[in-house]
């Protein structure tokens, strides 16, 4: 993928990047998919979550959203070379870098292990009892530090590339991986052979609520403001009709595309 010019002042848009290889959240989709949206740099198309909610922030901030597909391990530079205004990933919820401030929280993270129905891992009721599973997930995420944290899970190489862990379970490359549990429960369909484990809720949010967030560059405060102000005004309402949305448009992803 190679980056795209750097937005002038006078560009009534906002370019925004989002790792479309994160379903419901974000996806690749056909044309005609529910929702589906154009992407900037891409002949496909991108529906989700979040890729309805900055379609709504760029209409309360009165400009029209420009997506592109970008890989999550290349979000940052993108934001701070200027190729994009926005980066929306888990990946930023701790980060230490700077350079980026963040925008109020809209979606709550709620980690949880996905494996093959048939796995000996299906029916796990506590996080002991993955002891031995290859699991492994996106490097540089929350589900990869996650994995860290089970106590004798077999902690492989994370994916530095764009992958979906969940194909690599569907495929018996390992045996688990950690996901969202709302993100992988509206794009079940995709997965007709995974399966969460019933292990208690918060069993690896280490007893502290997560959230998804947007990314901007630091002096980009206008920009930020007017972020924080457009989440504030959306209606729990309005984030349901989304993720109904989203799911709906989930039977048109393509996973195995780039």
């Amino acid at each position: 993928m190679s980056p795209v010019e750097a937005l002038t002042p006078s560009q009534a848009s906002l370019r925004v990047g989002v790792d479309c290889f994160n379903p419901a959240y974000e996806m690749l989709v056909d044309k005609d998919a529910h929702g589906a949206v154009p992407l900037e740099n891409s002949k496909h198309y991108a529906a989700g979550f979040d890729v309805a909610v900055v379609t709504y922030l760029a209409h309360k901030l009165g400009c029209r959203a420009c997506i592109l597909d970008v890989d999550h391990a290349d979000l940052a530079e993108y934001l701070k070379r200027g190729y994009i205004d926005v980066a929306v990933s888990a990946v930023y919820n701790d980060s230490n870098d700077t350079s980026l401030s963040f925008s109020d929280a809209y979606a709550p993270i709620e980690l949880a292990v996905v494996t093959r129905v048939d796995s000996p891992y299906a029916q796990a009721s506590q996080v002991e009892q993955l002891s031995g599973a290859l699991m492994a997930a996106r490097a540089n995420t929350d589900y990869d530090a996650a994995i860290g944290a089970i106590p004798g899970a077999v902690h492989l190489m994370p994916y530095s590339k764009r992958t979906n862990a969940c194909v690599k379970v569907r495929d018996k490359e390992i045996d688990a991986t950690v996901v969202d549990r709302h993100g992988f429960e509206n794009a079940a369909e995709l997965f007709p052979d995974l399966t969460l484990v019933p292990l208690p809720v918060g069993s690896l949010d280490k007893g502290a609520t997560q959230w998804v967030r947007m990314a901007v560059r630091r002096d980009d405060t206008a920009l930020l403001d007017g972020i924080n102000s457009g989440l504030a005004s959306l209606s729990e309402s309005d984030a349901q009709a989304m993720w109904k949305d989203a799911k709906e448009a989930v039977g048109g992803t393509m996973l195995d595309s780039e």
